[in-house]
């Protein structure tokens, strides 16, 4: 795999979040995959309509809980039946 895409048993990684609880989880999660060993320089987008984040291995603690409050308020106000898409944070690997 080439730096910066996601590895065995990551290639296909889908977080549906239902609810606002388990967003930080989520952001967690993703934050602690990007601090793994190898992946240092890994970038994670996730998205809630149209406000995305990006989670990275050196977000500070404060960065992290910006991110789960804005993508918090974005899923709060996020329409059910819209769009598919916006049912939670979708992740995206950057390439580069």
């Amino acid at each position: 795999m080439g730096e910066g895409l996601l590895g065995t048993g990551l290639d296909v990684l889908a977080l549906v979040v239902t609810g606002g609880l388990a967003l930080p989880t989520a952001i967690e999660t993703v934050y602690r995959w990007c601090t793994t060993p190898g992946r240092r320089n890994a970038q994670i987008n996730l998205s809630v309509g149209a406000v995305t984040v990006t989670v990275t291995a050196s977000a500070s603690a404060e960065e992290l809980a910006a991110m789960t409050a804005a993508l918090t308020a974005a899923l709060e106000t996020t329409v059910p039946g819209e769009d598919p898409s916006d049912s939670g944070p979708q992740p995206q690997p950057e390439h580069g």
